[in-house]
């Protein structure tokens, strides 16, 4: 089962965070992203973060009314994901809460330690959907560097992976999620 690149492999096993590219297909980052930019994102501080956030459950049964894109990424946040994670991480993982993800914005203010309130076994996965870049001393760049557009970044829950603060009026967003240990009957 293991396809994953062996670069991820390795990052993740000395690091706790593995990046893969190309996850979402052309083009569905920037449809996603134009949408969700519309969304009322609301500022969530906890002890471990500051960012602007937004839950989204996507309903089993298609509407017309809604938002077409969302559509095509819960196959690919609810399968893929976790089958590349698992491959990357060497152990079964699934969704932990399927077909829902967390919209992310990293503004002005925003900053986080890590996923430091996941539970114990859990992966953070996270999906760029935008490239907008600016200078380091800025804050805002997590250790291993943004993720370009449409890539997928694992971490482990138990290893940190913190954003400085961002100083300066420039935004950045990702989708976030949890992967669960998969439970072998």
């Amino acid at each position: 089962m293991n396809d994953a690149p062996a670069d991820a492999v390795a990052r993740w096993a000395s690091a706790g965070v593995a990046q893969l590219p190309g996850v979402l297909p052309a083009g569905l980052a920037a449809e996603l992203l134009m949408g969700l930019r519309r969304l009322p994102l609301a500022i969530v501080e906890a002890a471990h973060e500051t960012v602007w956030a937004y839950d989204v459950a996507v309903p089993p049964v298609r509407d017309p009314q809604l938002f077409e894109p969302l559509f095509r990424l819960v196959p690919i946040l609810d399968e893929l994901v976790p089958q590349l994670a698992s491959a990357v991480c060497g152990r079964g993982l699934v969704a932990h809460a399927p077909t829902t993800f967390r919209v992310v914005a990293y503004r002005k203010g925003s900053w986080t330690a890590g996923a430091v309130d996941a539970p114990a076994g859990m992966v953070v996965a996270t999906i760029a959907l935008s490239a907008e870049t600016w200078p380091d001393a800025w804050g805002g760049h997590p250790a291993e560097g943004w993720a370009a557009t449409g890539a997928l970044t694992l971490a482990d829950a138990a290893r940190a992976r913190a954003v400085p603060v961002l100083t300066r009026h420039v935004e950045r967003y990702e989708l976030r999620t949890l992967l669960a240990p998969a439970v072998t009957p």
